[in-house]
């Protein structure tokens, strides 16, 4: 019969319906089948059909049903309506009923949706299956022949089309990826890996004959086998180079030298420079030798850290045991570690010229208490073997020309604990005890005990005679002085100066450094570990200038910025100080205030302008330009800072001191002279 539009379909078609559970909130719900429009469905809310478009619409996807309003708690229905057309083109919609057959070409305008385990059958005996099992994708073949992808170039990508996983061109390379880095890819002559490559115990052959490979057969273990011996053993236990004990040399070469690095396996040493062992001083059988020629061998420890304990260190120990790695106490004087100097004469290099030696002190080894001390030691003409000339033992003595103890060369033991000792043919022991320094001089005769000199020249001693009269020679006895405003003028040499009620004052902050310790991070030495004690605790004091002092009090807290460049807190204390007054230059004729007369500024930087006021001995002074005197005169202050004669001969409490000789040293541009005299107001 004649119709209108698309011929109907040959067959009668049923209607799919599909329920759903409504919560109240929930607006989206997913169709078991795909339509185009909310038209190809009947649903039913409360057995109350719903408008299509106003009621609900479809999802660009058309399988997600979105409704206006929330169904209400409870089951609601869809009919999935008769597919009304059978066109050459599908037009989205889902087919319905049960099998389809396509006769020609079907042409999709939308995605075709396979749930899962429903497959697509390629093959007159379904040979080719694709399908989704819920859990994987499949591309099964099961029939005849094998399964081909025929290409100019394949990429397999991941899931996000965004990384490659394989990449295989035509006539070119095959590259595997791995979370998209490339790790093997084939080559000409063979292929490249990058990254590591897991043998699981197999072996590479290396040779034709089969005798020479790789091999990881042993687990945790490779093995580099030539002529089917292991010679290089690598493990978690470390690397084994000749691990059959052969006499087999190991050499390293570098760009000038041809035994830059050589292990002489016969002579069980190893050798920097030089293919073989050569006996040196002592004919030690020397484990290492470091050999040079035309060149000047040289050993530089580096070390580059930010942490003041970090250092280089080259560390001898030993334990009085010969078995390796036990340990057994040593014993008293064992000799632990030396430095030795040789040189050739001739016929060989065992002559030994100097030495520096690291022994146990005689006091003996206790658990915690090692006592040492270091030995330094020089040959003689006519010998080839070191004498100990000086020793440093483990209270910190120093004994020269005496290779034994403090107790055996000190004259008096009974000054207390032993100082430095210098011991000659004409000796001086400095002995110390708490409260005292000594010197000692074992000559009969007089002698000097300290020379004090300038750019080579004698300036002044400290002497005896046979009568044991210590003398002071050249003296000049001065102390300590001060502006009161703390200003530092011009003061010519030897101005009569006198005091002020007023103490020389000098401030300073006491703090402390608290101890460091040893943190996840630092560089921790093998004897040590997090929490241990890198500095203790450090009790300071520091000089406050006094221009920082400030209005600042005594025992109030002081912050300041210590010369490690670190800032502290301490308490402000005076340092302790009870003789020295201020002073000023003499305004007072016959003033008996005089503290004697200008010396020089101290010239230290510290914040304090202190002068040295000379008082005792000898010195120049001062005298007034009107003033004429002569040997035998006593002096007093002019009252300007210059001296004039005293009235009389008698030594007053005015009194600067006597006239040695009326010469004049140095004369000033106001016409006053200076002139030696013996000091009396120190």
């Amino acid at each position: 019969m004649t119709y209108i539009g698309l011929s109907p379909p040959n067959t009668f078609t049923k209607s799919t319906s599909q329920t759903f559970t409504g919560n109240g909130s929930t607006t989206d719900f997913t169709l078991q089948t795909r339509v185009a429009s909310p038209e190809d469905l009947e649903v039913f809310v409360s057995n109350v059909q719903q408008q299509p478009t106003e009621s609900y619409t479809i999802g660009s996807d058309g399988v997600t049903m979105t409704f206006s309003e929330a169904p209400p708690s409870g089951t609601f229905y869809v009919i999935y309506r008769t597919v009304a057309q059978q066109a050459g083109t599908d037009t989205g919609a889902s087919r319905l009923g049960e099998n389809n057959t396509f006769t020609g070409t079907q042409t999709f305008n939308a995605d075709v949706s396979f749930p899962d385990n429903v497959k697509a059958k390629f093959g007159t005996g379904n040979d080719l299956e694709i399908y989704h099992s819920g859990t994987a994708s499949f591309i099964s073949d099961t029939g005849t022949g094998n399964l081909r992808l025929t290409t100019n170039k394949l990429n397999v990508m991941n899931a996000n089309n965004d990384s490659d996983m394989i990449k295989a061109t035509e006539g070119g390379q095959v590259k595997l990826y791995n979370d998209g880095n490339e790790k093997l890819a084939t080559l000409g002559a063979g292929i490249k890996i990058t990254g590591s490559l897991d043998m699981n115990g197999g072996e590479v052959i290396l040779d034709a004959d089969g005798d020479t490979s790789i091999t990881a057969d042993t687990d945790d273990q490779i093995d580099i086998k030539i002529g089917g011996t292991d010679e290089v053993t690598l493990s978690s236990s470390g690397v084994v180079i000749n691990e059959g004990g052969n006499d087999r040399d190991f050499r390293i070469e570098s760009n000038s030298k041809a035994n830059m690095f050589c292990v002489d396996a016969g002579n069980d040493s190893v050798i920097i420079g030089h293919n073989a062992k050569i006996t040196a001083v002592g004919n030690l059988d020397a484990n290492l030798q470091l050999i040079s020629g035309n060149a000047q061998p040289s050993l530089d420890i580096l070390c580059f850290s930010d942490n003041a304990n970090h250092r280089g260190q080259v560390t001898f120990s030993k334990s009085a045991n010969d078995t390796i790695g036990t340990g057994t106490a040593v014993g008293t004087s064992d000799l632990v570690g030396d430095i030795v100097w040789g040189v050739h004469d001739g016929t060989d290099f065992a002559n030994e010229i100097a030495f520096i030696r690291g022994a146990v002190d005689s006091t003996g080894v206790g658990a915690n208490d090692t006592g040492g001390m270091l030995q330094f030691g020089t040959s003689s003409d006519g010998n080839n073997s070191g004498t100990e000339r000086m020793r440093i033992d483990e209270d910190g003595n120093i004994i020269a020309n005496a290779n034994t103890s403090t107790d055996t060369v000190i004259y008096d033991n009974a000054s207390g604990s032993h100082g430095p000792i210098l011991h000659a043919e004409f000796r001086v022991d400095i002995a110390r005890s708490a409260t005292m320094m000594s010197l000692n001089s074992t000559t009969s005769s007089s002698s000097s005990y300290v020379d004090f000199r300038r750019a080579g020249g004698s300036i002044g001693s400290i002497s005896h005679n046979s009568a044991s009269t210590v003398s002071y020679n050249a003296f000049t006895g001065s102390h300590w002085g001060r502006l009161l405003d703390n200003s530092k003028p011009t003061i010519l040499k030897g101005t009569v100066l006198e005091t002020i009620d007023e103490m020389c004052d000098w401030y300073e902050v006491e703090f402390t450094i608290p101890e460091v310790k040893y943190v996840d991070g630092d560089a921790i030495p093998k004897d040590k570990k997090v929490g241990d004690v890198i500095k203790e605790e450090q009790v300071k004091k520091y000089l406050v200038p006094l221009e920082d002092i400030v209005d600042k009090k005594v025992g109030e807290d002081f912050t300041f910025t210590y010369k490690d460049g670190v800032e502290y807190t301490g308490t402000l204390k005076l340092e302790d100080e009870e003789k020295h007054s201020k002073c000023k230059v003499s305004d007072t004729a016959d003033s008996k205030r005089v503290y004697g007369v200008f010396f020089s500024w101290d010239g230290e930087d510290d914040g304090y302008n202190d002068m040295y006021v000379a008082g005792l001995g000898t010195y120049v002074v001062r005298v007034h330009k009107d003033v004429t005197v002569e040997s035998g005169d006593l002096l007093v202050s002019n009252g300007d800072g210059t001296a004039k004669k005293q009235s009389d001969d008698i030594i007053r409490t005015k009194t600067i001191g006597k006239v040695l000789t009326n010469i004049k040293q140095e004369t000033y541009s106001d016409g006053s002279y200076t002139v030696p005299c013996a000091l009396y107001c120190g």
